[in-house]
């Protein structure tokens, strides 16, 4: 059992973890709507390796940090070092963000909001919808629990590993109603396609992403301007398979607004007030994209965080 809690410092350090790191937009993010809203925090990228871990949840539990989010591949790994978890976090399976409270290190999955607030601000309605949902891990499991929430009509869930892809949905099952959910083979998605067209398709794969942005985990022909389709991708953020929905005549969400929403429900949970980015979000939207043109010109190469 790991020691007690410190008091927390005056000034309380954030940071991301995750191996690799450099590729996060998360000191860029939080760090300018720390500026934005006088915030007295300070929040930085550090590269933890597995082996490192314990050591980094120590440090967390002593007070050095007030909390931290937490990537690949450390989302699942930390739920033994946390004295708690949110049924956000518990539903999904995994932890994105960790704050040091006076209970003790507890851990949350903000995706989920993250995701509905993107869906809001986008306008986009799920109610009484059929979606497809493409990829079978933490971002695919938060759009499951998010389209639930939302009371979509069908959510079915494709990926390349059909038994990660029941599990997933097995996760689910006391969540949803009768024949709301369901899994397709990946081979067999085009054809389902042609045969039950969707309202709404979400990629949440790695499919497209830099370097790799040739690639498409749909061709162009089963798009239609009745659909909605959404990339969690952000790197680039028009993907080949946002392009090719596009150029159907669908209705196209890049993945920038489920990153930045995801992350102001992060702050909000370390300094326990509500932020409103309204007036903010086309600047924040701006700043995130030239860290990504940096990063992206100095990175090679670049990886993903998400798979499918």
């Amino acid at each position: 059992m790991l020691s007690a809690l410190r008091p927390r410092p005056s000034a309380q350090k954030l940071a991301v973890i995750g191996d690799p790191i450099a590729h996060s937009l998360s000191p860029v993010l939080q760090n300018f709507l720390i500026r934005h809203f006088d915030l007295p925090f300070a929040y930085e990228a550090l590269h933890i390796r597995p082996a490192e871990l314990p050591n980094m949840m120590q440090r967390l539990r002593l007070g050095e940090f007030g909390g931290i989010n937490v990537t690949l591949p450390h989302k699942q790994a930390v739920l033994s070092y946390l004295d708690g978890i949110d049924s956000t976090a518990k539903k999904i399976g995994a932890v994105n963000t960790i704050a040091a409270e006076t209970t003790g290190i507890i851990g949350y999955n903000t995706d989920v909001l993250g995701l509905l607030r993107s869906f809001e601000a986008a306008g986009l309605a799920i109610a009484g919808k059929r979606l497809l949902v493409l990829g079978a891990g933490g971002a695919a499991r938060a759009a499951i629990l998010a389209l639930l929430i939302t009371r979509a009509r069908q959510i079915v869930l494709c990926n390349r590993s059909p038994e990660r892809a029941e599990t997933a949905m097995m996760s689910f099952a006391n969540y949803a109603g009768r024949d709301q959910l369901q899994t397709i083979a990946w081979p067999d998605r085009i054809v389902w396609m042609e045969k039950n067209m969707p309202d709404i398709i979400i990629n949440t794969t790695s499919l497209g992403m830099h370097p790799h942005i040739d690639a498409s985990p749909l061709p162009h022909h089963v798009f239609s301007q009745q659909m909605t389709v959404i990339d969690l991708v952000y790197n680039p953020l028009q993907t080949v398979f946002l392009q090719t929905a596009r150029a159907a005549g669908a209705k196209t969400i890049n993945g920038l607004g489920m990153l930045i929403y995801q992350g102001v429900a992060a702050l909000e949970l370390w300094s326990q007030q509500k932020l409103d980015i309204r007036s903010i979000y086309s600047n924040v939207e701006k700043e995130l994209q030239r860290a990504q043109q940096q990063i992206t010109s100095n990175e090679q190469p670049a990886t993903s965080n998400q798979t499918a």
